[in-house]
C-alpha cells in the first residue's frame, strides 16, 4: 500500500510524507479483508478526519481508484510532477527536465512551451 501511494497520503490535496496509516475501505469489523484492493494509505490527520466523518467514504474510494489508475500509466515521479503542477502552476525546465515530463506531455496532461528561442540552451515552460 505504501508503494502504491508513493509513501504519501492518498489524499491528492494532502500528499503528506510523514507517518502513514493503512485504512480499510471495508472495515475489518464488517469482514473487510486485509487485501490490497481493500486498503489505502492515509496520513494520520486524513485518517482521523475520515473516521470523524469529515472526509466521506466516497472520497477515500475515489483516491484509491485515482492511485490505481495513475500507477498503471505513470511512474511515481510523473504523478508527483502532475500533482505539483496543479498546486504551483507552470515551471521552467531545461531539456533534461523536459525529458522527465515526456510521459505527461505525450498523454496530453501537460503542455510545454519553448522559452528563450534562439538561446544555446533553451528553457521550456511546462504546465497543465
Amino acid at each position: 500500500m505504501l508503494h502504491e501511494a508513493g509513501y504519501k497520503c492518498a489524499n491528492p490535496v494532502c500528499r503528506h510524507v510523514l507517518t502513514i496509516d493503512i485504512h480499510h475501505l471495508v472495515p475489518v469489523s464488517d469482514k473487510g479483508p486485509d487485501q490490497p484492493e481493500n486498503l489505502v494509505a492515509l496520513c494520520p490527520n486524513c485518517h482521523s478526519l475520515h473516521h470523524n466523518r469529515k472526509i466521506p467514504v466516497d472520497s477515500i474510494r475515489a483516491w484509491k481508484f485515482l492511485l490505481l489508475s495513475l500507477n498503471e500509466g505513470f511512474d511515481r515521479r510523473a504523478v508527483d510532477l502532475l500533482l505539483a503542477l496543479d498546486k504551483v502552476g507552470p515551471v521552467y525546465v531545461s531539456g533534461e527536465g523536459l525529458l522527465e515530463c515526456s510521459a505527461l506531455i505525450a498523454s496530453g496532461l501537460v503542455e510545454r512551451f519553448v522559452k528563450n528561442v534562439g538561446e544555446i540552451l533553451p528553457k521550456y515552460s511546462v504546465n497543465l
